[in-house]
């Protein structure tokens, strides 16, 4: 992002993840995380590192975080929670949508150290292979 600044910064996140979880998985060249579930970045820690980078968040489509230069005039900023509740979490059509995400829906109602266990527990067995707090 030192390099190039695009005006537009649309990037995919782990949407299981909700705010204010910060959520990523590690790179580690020539290993692999095990798979399913445990992908990408939550949509706080994209937010993080956009904010770090001079950008700001004005639209959450499901699981697509859209980011422009904060210098850049026309825009509501929206924090994570607001983007993610109305761009995922409040959505009519989302557990049809995203059905397979049954699972983690728990997470949804838990306040941040509850998730943040819930999270630790249910990958428990990947420990090594991301990074999460809030």
């Amino acid at each position: 992002m030192e390099r190039y600044r695009p005006r537009l910064v649309i990037t995919e996140i782990n949407e299981k993840i909700p705010p204010p979880l910060k959520f990523a998985v590690l790179y580690r060249e020539g290993v692999a995380p095990p798979g399913g579930d445990l992908y990408g970045m939550s949509l706080t820690m994209a937010n993080d590192l956009m904010v770090r980078h001079d950008y700001r968040l004005i639209d959450f489509n499901y699981n697509n975080a859209y980011f422009v230069p904060a210098t850049q005039p026309g825009f509501t900023t929206l924090t994570p929670e607001e983007a993610y509740a109305s761009g995922y979490k409040d959505r009519a059509e989302r557990q049809r949508i995203f059905s397979y995400n049954a699972p983690f829906a728990p997470l949804l109602d838990l306040d941040p150290p509850q998730a943040l266990n819930w999270v630790r527990k249910y990958w428990e067995h990947a420990a090594d292979h991301f990074l999460l707090s809030y």
